[in-house]
């Protein structure tokens, strides 16, 4: 599907161009010209950055995972 309209830039591009190691929204932009117009497609694009990053993340490492100070007695 288009994400950005503008420059007609796919969902299916912005994938290929995160894998290919466009890690940050200023990485994309300078790849492939997504959210340097209207900007309407930035929340799309950085959802798509955020989803990537964590397919990446190792498991056991997520978000709100609390590991105690101490172990139990």
């Amino acid at each position: 599907m288009y994400v950005c309209l503008c420059r007609q830039v796919t969902d299916r591009a912005i994938r290929r161009a995160i894998a290919e190691g466009a890690d940050s929204l200023e990485a994309l932009q300078a790849q492939l010209g997504v959210c340097l117009e209207c900007g309407r497609c930035t929340a799309q694009v950085e959802a798509l950055l955020q989803e990537a990053r964590e397919q990446r993340r190792p498991e056991g490492q997520g978000e709100g995972m609390s590991i105690p100070a101490s172990p139990p007695r």
